[in-house]
């Protein structure tokens, strides 16, 4: 089988930056970082690529992904995509280490799902919500309450549930 001719990273890049938001939106996707494994010397060109799939917000704890200062306050990143279908991703930074919850409720105030509860350093977070309450099942359409706790306060952020 003849080899491919090497491919201009630039337009490599660019159709990954088309493809892969498309990716992350799809049913249980586990997307987006890529790596370029081999660069040409002098021309700017790639041979070869390999996209890994990671993301942090669906691992089965939150994961600390610094990039930058801690922050002086308590923070929830607006819950990305809203309205969602299948999943969410949600940010938060903690100013000092606490004790936090991380919880799902419904409009009534009833909590839906405990994501995260325990102790936590003081970073930056990232964690993703399945759409599903504490029983495995998924939610039923509507709005839902996302509120982060750290025992000095607490913020709500609104996410719309499609299907």
């Amino acid at each position: 089988m003849p080899k491919s001719p090497p491919v201009h990273i630039s337009t490599v890049l660019a159709l990954l930056a088309i493809a892969l938001p498309a990716f992350a939106q799809a049913p249980r996707a586990r997307a987006t970082a890529r790596l370029v494994t081999q660069v040409l010397p002098a021309s700017n060109r790639a041979d070869s690529i390999r996209v890994l799939t990671f993301d942090p917000a669906v691992q089965p704890a939150p994961v600390a992904v610094g990039g930058g200062p801690v922050p002086r306050s308590l923070d929830l990143v607006a819950p990305s995509p809203n309205p969602a279908r299948f999943f969410v991703r949600l940010g938060f930074a903690l100013p000092r280490a606490a004790r936090v919850s991380l919880e799902v409720l419904d409009l009534q105030g009833r909590r839906v799902r405990t994501l995260v509860s325990g102790p936590l350093a003081a970073e930056r977070y990232a964690f993703g919500w399945d759409l599903r309450d504490a029983a495995g099942r998924e939610v039923a359409p509507g709005l839902y309450l996302i509120r982060l706790s750290d025992g000095g306060g607490s913020i709500t952020r609104r996410i719309a549930v499609i299907r």
